[in-house]
């Protein structure tokens, strides 16, 4: 007689237990590194085109320094008032009427 075979239960391996570790869960901000402010050069304006111009926009050019050769936009929030510079033709202005 031929010996039958009983099928046995297959060894599972050996899982190891998990070590906890702790971890650290803050989040790093960047800090502040203190650099120096850049410093605005005003850019020399051409002799003949501040004649044309408000003394209130010459004060702007002036102090922001802008290229009077280039196309700009002041808007004076005070006065409500916008101005269009383009070195080719007259300076446009635009005044907001009250209500």
């Amino acid at each position: 007689m031929a010996a039958t075979v009983t099928p046995a239960r297959t060894p599972r391996p050996q899982t190891a237990t998990p070590t906890l570790v702790p971890i650290d869960l803050s989040i790093a901000l960047p800090t502040a590194t203190a650099q120096p402010l850049p410093t605005m050069t005003p850019m020399p304006a051409s002799p003949a085109t501040p004649g044309t111009l408000t003394p209130r926009l010459v004060q702007v050019v002036e102090r922001y320094g802008m290229d009077m050769a280039r196309r700009f936009v002041v808007i004076d929030l005070l006065s409500q008032s916008m101005t269009v510079w383009d070195p080719e033709a007259a300076p446009r202005h635009a005044h907001q009427h009250g209500r």
